[in-house]
């Protein structure tokens, strides 16, 4: 179990492994993201081992900066390691108003071989 609070420049970030939920909300601007990612990339390291059947990652971020998009590419990237013991489910989340946070969903949903669902918030 994870449980990060959210900063000013960070996500909260929970991730429940008994029950297969990744959480990250919030802003991701931090000016190291992927130490900050640190813990949850070691963490679902030792999930992937045994993973929950089905493994859901919700990302409701309201901003977030380059360093950041790479580390979100990343942990896509490694989910998709574990989908083949796993039905791994992307909930990304954004404000009806917010076009570029959809668009920027849609991009990952058509570089990452996982199932996305794109939801308004």
């Amino acid at each position: 179990m994870i449980n990060i609070p959210s900063t000013d420049k960070t996500p909260a970030v929970i991730f429940d492994s008994p029950n297969g939920t990744i959480s990250i909300e919030g802003r991701s601007i931090a000016e190291n993201p992927v130490e900050f990612y640190r813990p949850l990339f070691e963490k679902i390291k030792l999930y992937a081992q045994h993973p929950f059947q089905q493994t859901t990652l919700l990302v409701k971020l309201e901003y977030f900066n380059t360093p950041s998009s790479k580390v979100l590419l990343d942990l896509f990237n490694q989910l998709n390691k574990i989908s083949d013991k796993s039905e791994v489910v992307v909930k990304w989340c954004y404000e009806k108003e917010d076009a570029d946070m959809l668009e920027i969903g849609q991009e990952y949903e058509s570089i990452v071989p996982l199932k996305f669902e794109m939801v308004e918030v």
